[in-house]
């Protein structure tokens, strides 16, 4: 297997960013965002007038956060017979590296596990 081109792949994985939210973006976020995010993140797809009573601000500043969490990707909106809804949009966990030496570690593991067997 060419480990260049593994390499390569695994550096433009790496670069791109995941789609949706990530745990350490809501500790980051203004308390606003993240007391909203929070609560959505609990909820099934909410509508505009879910999230204006639970924020209790205006139309405006309503329509101001939902876009700004549009925007980066973390919130999507969802036609639901006919009413918009927003969800919350989870990144996906990504997963750790295989080292490329697995299978040398799995045999000295095994050897010495057998060296304490009787």
């Amino acid at each position: 297997m060419n480990t260049g081109l593994f390499e390569q792949l695994q550096r433009k994985l790496d670069e791109q960013e995941a789609a949706g939210l990530t745990m350490t973006e809501v500790l980051t976020m203004a308390a606003p965002l993240r007391r909203l995010v929070n609560w959505m993140l609990r909820q099934p797809p909410v509508t505009f007038t879910d999230v204006m009573a639970f924020v209790a601000e205006d139309e405006g500043a309503t329509r101001a956060m939902l876009k700004a969490l549009m925007e980066k990707g973390i919130v999507h909106s969802v036609n639901d017979a006919e009413v918009l809804r927003y969800r919350v949009q989870i990144a996906p966990r990504r997963g750790r590296p295989i080292p490329l030496n697995i299978w040398q570690s799995l045999e000295e593991k095994i050897q010495n596990e057998q060296e304490y067997l009787p």
